[in-house]
């Protein structure tokens, strides 16, 4: 694990284990060997809010959990959390639920903003650099050949709650349907996604394998990962349930590194071991980097 989300991955411990004391910038910092501000730049890069909105999100959702689940005054679980005053506590109870704690504790069913629940956030494994002082994900400029492909494309649609089952259920068809197929190379399994081109959330998305001897096999379309430069990025986990963080890593990269991107027909290139589909390599086609 990269040094800077280990670091992150301790803190989200601390602040768990110690969740009722009054968790400030300045012990975190301290308590992990780094500044205030270089915490807080690490924290915000890993987990995608700052420090403080995440300390007071565990808070007041483990305050709503017992709300709803135990008969403890509203009064006491200010105080266990950490809230020296109930007035404060109920206020931005309020502001972040949308409901008051005494409206919860009076009816346990009540609606409340679901969305702004937060859970004990999970670390996105990936490499985090500093680069002329500000942080941002770490690449590997790398050229790649001209490849050809043998597979299949699905298009899906990200405004659909079944977004991620649908990449998730495509890619195990393919990789199910092509083990035993012999004319082609079984080391890599590539995800090619291209969007429309518009602001509709679909997505063409081909799954497809290296070709070792020409077929031609009806069921299979072809394809070719065009000759150039890639910005290539290293994560680990599930890409359908990272795809979000990784679109804010490289927005970011994007705007600190100013690299130029390449259109050549491939808005993202995915490279997988298929023994391990939680090891990914995510290449972006860029113009010459050197």
């Amino acid at each position: 694990m990269n040094i800077y989300t280990h670091t992150i991955s301790k803190a989200l411990d601390y602040i768990e284990d110690n969740i009722s004391d009054n968790l400030t910038i300045k012990e975190l910092s301290e308590k992990f060997y780094l500044s205030e501000f270089h915490f807080s730049r690490i924290f915000r890069i890993a987990i995608g809010i700052s420090v403080k909105q995440y300390v007071l999100g565990r808070k007041l959702s483990l305050s709503l959990y017992e709300l709803i689940k135990s008969d403890k005054s509203v009064t006491d679980i200010a105080f266990k959390y950490g809230f020296i005053y109930p007035e404060v506590f109920s206020r931005a109870f309020k502001k972040h639920f949308g409901i008051s704690p005494s409206d919860i504790r009076n009816n346990k069913t009540l609606l409340f903003n679901k969305d702004a629940f937060t859970d004990k956030a999970e670390i996105v494994e990936r490499d985090i650099a500093n680069y002329q002082g500000m942080m941002t994900i770490k690449e590997t400029f790398i050229y790649l050949d001209e490849t050809a492909l043998c597979g299949m494309s699905v298009i899906v649609d990200e405004s659909r709650s079944s977004f991620n089952d649908d990449l998730t259920a495509a890619g195990e068809k393919f990789i199910k349907n092509t083990n035993e197929d012999n004319f082609l190379k079984q080391d890599k399994f590539y995800v090619l996604v291209s969007c429309f081109g518009d602001d509709s959330g679909k997505y063409t998305v081909y799954y497809g394998k290296e070709i070792l001897v020409e077929q031609n096999k009806l069921q299979y379309e072809k394809r070719r990962i065009p000759k150039g430069w890639y910005a290539s990025f290293s994560y680990s986990g599930n890409l359908t349930d990272n795809r979000l963080t990784f679109v804010d890593d490289f927005y970011r990269w994007l705007m600190i590194k100013e690299v130029q991107l390449e259109d050549n027909g491939i808005g993202m290139l995915n490279i997988f071991n298929p023994e391990n589909l939680q090891d990914v390599k995510i290449l972006i086609p860029v113009k010459n980097p050197k």
